[in-house]
């Protein structure tokens, strides 16, 4: 697979294309082909994760900040 990138690239590349042009069309294939792996095999893992620690973090500082502020007054 690396040895036909090279090949392809090291052809495009004697055709005259910009190596920043060829670089971005690159990523953007590569984002497009694995976005929808990503998205179904990470929507709920993540989600149900961030949420979690989203709310662990807000009640520990919430916490934090009204025994900071009990004990400045």
């Amino acid at each position: 697979m690396a040895t036909g990138m090279q090949l392809l690239s090291k052809i495009i590349l004697n055709n005259g294309t910009f190596v920043l042009a060829l670089m971005t069309y690159r990523h953007i294939v590569a984002a497009v082909c694995m976005a929808p792996f990503a998205f179904y095999f990470e929507s709920n893992e993540i989600s149900a994760k961030l949420a979690l620690t989203i709310n662990k973090e807000n009640e520990s500082s919430i916490a934090n900040i009204s025994t900071q502020s009990r004990s400045l007054s």
